[in-house]
Formats: structure tokens, C-alpha cells, sequence
């Protein structure tokens, strides 16, 4: 009868062990009043955060990097080059914006005067944000946001299909997927490296850099 009291006595101890890891343990013993408050601070600024850089896509692209980048907050790592940010904006991009659509809609739907005030104010926003707007294909993917914006919404995020992309000199542009199957009828024999064309299905894992909460 003692020896089974013991074994009960022992047993949280050995749930406790096997059931947390080391580093999680280690993570928690560090733990202080200016952690805790920092990682609480960091989860209710979450959902704002991802609100925010919703509305950077659609109403301010230019300033889109410095709010979901911000080294404030550091949710994300800003990706290195400019293609991983392409990469990273087509599979994360239409996620902050149905956020952000959701916002103005529950404020739309729950304040009807002031919504519509507010929704009046984010069109002018808008139409000032790409009234000078003209798509082109000579500027690499992820060097200019709007292009890069462009690109996604008209490919990718309403379509769900992908964006044609061409090397040339080391960067990466946009490019139809009939460009495409012309080149391959024209350079079916060349392999170089300099005209080879994937599409953002193929760079996917360039952008796998998730949220760092």
C-alpha cells in the first residue's frame, strides 16, 4: 500500500516532465513582469495590426512595407529581396484584406451613419492612392507595390490562378502564361538561366516566412 501511495505521489511530477519540453520549460522560468506585458501588448495589437496592413494594400501601397514590416511590432521579417516579398504578399495579401473588409462592414453594419461617412472617406483614399496608377511589366516583382498589388489582385487573389513570372538578369517580372508558351515554342532549346519562367507556385516556399508573435 505505501509503495502505490508513492507511485501516485511521484506521477505529476513525471506528467510534468514528459508532457513539457525543456525549452518550453526554460521559456517560462525566464518569464518577467516586462515579458508578459510585452507579449500581451503584442497579442492585442495583433488583429489591429492585421487590419492595418489591409488597409496599406488598398488604400496606401506605398507605405504597405513600413506598416507590416514595422520593427515596432515585428510580426513579420521584412523578406530580403524584393521576389520573397511578392511571395510572401501572394500567399498572406488577401487574407489582410478580407480583415480589413470585415472591419468596415461590421462597422458599416453596426454604425450605418458613420460607416458611410467612413466608407465615403476610404474611396477618396483610394481613388488618391492610384488615380495615377498604369500597369506595366518592366518594373520587377516586389521593387514597386502597386505594380506587385496589381499583379496578385488581377492572377491570383480574384482568380485563383498564378502569376507568370520571368528571370532576366537576376530579378523577376510579371509575364501572361501565353507569353509563356510562346517562349517556349521560340527558345524550346535554351537553357539559360537568364530566360527561364516559373509562376508564384513555384516560389511559395520563398515566402514561408511566417508571423513571429
Amino acid at each position: 500500500m505505501q509503495e502505490d501511495s508513492d507511485k501516485t505521489q511521484s506521477t505529476p511530477d513525471l506528467l510534468f516532465t514528459v508532457s513539457w519540453p525543456e525549452d518550453l520549460r526554460t521559456v517560462f522560468s525566464n518569464f518577467t513582469i516586462h515579458s508578459l506585458f510585452y507579449l500581451a501588448w503584442r497579442i492585442l495589437l495583433f488583429f489591429p495590426w492585421c487590419i492595418a496592413v489591409g488597409g496599406a494594400i488598398i488604400l496606401s501601397p506605398q507605405n504597405l512595407s513600413s506598416v507590416a514590416f514595422a520593427p515596432s511590432v515585428n510580426y513579420i521579417s521584412r523578406p530580403p529581396t524584393p521576389i520573397e516579398a511578392f511571395a510572401h504578399w501572394a500567399d498572406y495579401g488577401m487574407q489582410h484584406i478580407t480583415i480589413f473588409g470585415g472591419f468596415i462592414f461590421t462597422i458599416l453594419w453596426t454604425f450605418p451613419n458613420a460607416g458611410t461617412l467612413l466608407l465615403g472617406a476610404l474611396f477618396a483614399q483610394f481613388c488618391w492612392a492610384w488615380h495615377d496608377f498604369l500597369p506595366e511589366k518592366t518594373t520587377a516583382l516586389g521593387e514597386d507595390e502597386r505594380q506587385m498589388i496589381y499583379h496578385l489582385a488581377r492572377c491570383t487573389w480574384l482568380t485563383g490562378d498564378t502569376v507568370g513570372i520571368h528571370k532576366l538578369n537576376g530579378k523577376y517580372y510579371a509575364t501572361d502564361l501565353q507569353d509563356h508558351e510562346h517562349e517556349n515554342v521560340v527558345d524550346s532549346d535554351s537553357d539559360s538561366e537568364e530566360s527561364s519562367w516559373s509562376s508564384v507556385g513555384d516560389l511559395q516556399a520563398v515566402g514561408e516566412g511566417g508571423l513571429l508573435i
